[in-house]
């Protein structure tokens, strides 16, 4: 039962990650796009 929640408690944050950079990945790129 922990393993299963340790799994998907992990699996949460990867998403919550991957979630975040993307979003500084497009903040970054209209930062670029405004400063031309």
């Amino acid at each position: 039962m922990d393993v299963m929640d340790q799994s998907s408690l992990f699996e949460k944050q990867h998403r919550l990650d991957r979630q975040s950079s993307e979003r500084g990945i497009l903040a970054h790129l209209c930062a670029e796009v405004s400063s031309m």
